[in-house]
């Protein structure tokens, strides 16, 4: 787990802010202790040095999320597989 940042604010939209301490990956899990997983990451904007982070919500949340921490769960990422099959080769001209 990753340290993700502290909670701003749910919106209208029912996006959860959260002021990031470093941009994290899009599509990656939410998580807060308390809560437990809260959604996913949907959205990174702001300055490069202070992101901000919109969180797709997978529940209902009914405490304050001003203040709380929040953390993210990398999946890992999938090896390139292009050419390990013999695809996307180039022939070589010298054999």
């Amino acid at each position: 787990m990753n340290y993700l940042g502290v909670g701003m604010h749910i919106g209208k939209s029912g996006l959860l802010t959260v002021k990031a301490k470093a941009p994290p990956r899009i599509g990656a899990s939410v998580v807060s202790k308390s809560i437990g997983v809260v959604g996913t990451v949907i959205d990174v904007f702001g300055p490069v040095g202070k992101p901000y982070v919109s969180v797709r919500l997978t529940k209902k949340i009914d405490t304050r999320v001003d203040g709380a921490e929040f953390y993210t769960e990398d999946f890992p990422r999938r090896k390139n597989r292009r050419g390990s099959k013999g695809y996307g080769k180039k022939p070589n001209r010298h054999s």
